[in-house]
Order: structure tokens, then C-alpha cells, then sequence
């Protein structure tokens, strides 16, 4: 990283940046995800500091964390009088805090291993047959070796496409045509828009990314995608 990108940072409300904290713990793997440690100052200049355990914007309040051994002494924070944030080592948090529009602040140990990737799509083709009743594979794919970015973009699409055929499979009738219809889902990233093709019984998604982060398309239109072809 180069000095001079932290200048293609956004400027962020305090609320948007807590929010986005909390989100890149959720969304990191459990065995590295790490509380991000602040200190936010009031009106009157006083300072609190620890690990941001929780965020909520309709009740104003926040969450820190204390952690010294086994011990945890909490602190709740109104939000109300806080006037400034700081963020320690903020480097880990640059990705999420450029809204993902800055694909060199993500890091290497913010995506998923290729073993974790590979260990993510099983899972979820075990999901996806259970659901079915019928046996689907799930193919990622690859036409050079995964980046740090490429897997993380798996990663979320994966995900996408398993809360997807989740949905689809309330209803019987789309367990059904499912089943009968599809015995593998190749998924792939797009440069430009989204496709869905099924050929023989080989499902083929390709799912853009506008913002390196964030898919071009959301759960409810990749689900009205596959049942057109069902």
C-alpha cells in the first residue's frame, strides 16, 4: 500500500464507520476475526478506549471491552456524545472502510484460504443436496489461481447462491424442479452482468462485482434467475 491511497479513502460518518467495523468481524473467518480496538471522545473531552463489542444506531448505544487475561470489563457508551473515533492499527479495516471500492487495501488474511474456500463449498453443496434431496455439486470456476480478492468474491457469492436455493426450496414444487433439473451449479465471476444458463443438467452463474465487495445482484433476483430455467 502506498501512502497516497489513503487519499481515495471516503469520508464516513461516525455511524457509518461503526457499522463497518462490526461488519468486517462478522464477516471474517471466526479463527481470525479480531474486535477492533478504539477510543472515541465526547463533548467534554474525555476519552474511553477497548475492543468495539457491539454497535446499535436506533438505541445510541455502543458496546467496548476491557480485556486483560480471562477478566472483561464492559463499558456502554452513549453515541450521542461522541465527537471523535479513532481506529488503532487501521490498516486491517481499510478495505471495509473504502466501502470495497479500493481492492488493493484488502489483505491477504481478509479472504479465505484456498482450504477455507475449499472446505466453504462443500459444506454448502451438502446444504444444498440436503435441501434438494437430490445430489448437486458445487464447482467453482477457476480459470488461474485464486487472489486474495477472487476468494473473497467466491467466498461471498457461495454464500449468495446457498441463501438463494435455500429460499427457492420452501416450496416443494421448487425442491421438485430442482432436483429433477440440475446435478451441478458452476459458479463464476462476471466482468459484466449477471447470467444464469443451464446446460443439460449443469447450472452456470456468472455474478458480477461493480464494487470488488459487493455482487451486482441480490439474493431474491439470483433466486427469480434460477427458477426461470427450472
Amino acid at each position: 500500500m502506498e501512502y497516497s491511497d489513503l487519499l481515495n479513502l471516503p469520508v464516513l460518518s461516525l455511524d457509518s464507520v461503526f457499522k463497518k467495523l462490526v461488519e468486517s468481524v462478522n464477516e471474517s473467518p471466526k479463527e481470525r476475526s479480531e474486535l477492533p480496538l478504539v477510543t472515541v471522545y465526547n463533548h467534554a473531552g474525555n476519552s474511553f478506549s477497548g475492543h468495539l463489542v457491539k454497535y446499535n444506531a436506533n438505541e445510541g448505544l455502543l458496546i467496548l471491552a476491557e480485556i486483560v487475561d480471562a477478566e472483561v470489563s464492559l463499558q456502554y457508551i452513549s453515541t450521542a456524545g461522541i465527537q471523535n473515533l479513532q481506529v488503532h492499527r487501521s490498516s486491517r479495516y481499510l478495505w471495509t472502510l473504502s466501502d470495497g471500492n479500493l481492492a488493493f487495501f484488502l489483505e491477504e488474511n481478509q479472504a479465505p484460504s484456498n482450504l477455507e474456500l475449499k472446505a466453504l463449498v462443500q459444506k454448502k453443496a451438502e446444504l444444498i443436496s440436503q435441501i434438494a434431496k437430490s445430489p448437486i455439486q458445487l464447482i467453482l470456476h477457476q480459470e488461474q489461481e485464486h487472489t486474495a480478492l477472487s476468494r473473497y468474491q467466491f467466498k461471498v457469492i457461495v454464500e449468495l447462491l446457498s441463501d438463494a436455493i435455500v429460499e427457492l426450496c420452501k416450496d416443494p414444487l421448487g425442491i421438485e424442479a430442482l432436483s429433477e433439473s440440475v446435478s451441478s451449479i458452476q459458479l463464476g465471476i462476471s466482468e459484466d452482468s449477471e447470467s444464469a444458463v443451464l446446460e443439460g443438467e449443469k447450472l452456470l452463474i456468472s455474478i458480477p462485482f461493480k464494487n470488488p465487495n459487493k455482487p451486482d445482484i441480490h439474493q431474491n433476483k439470483l433466486q427469480t434467475l434460477i427458477e426461470s430455467l427450472l
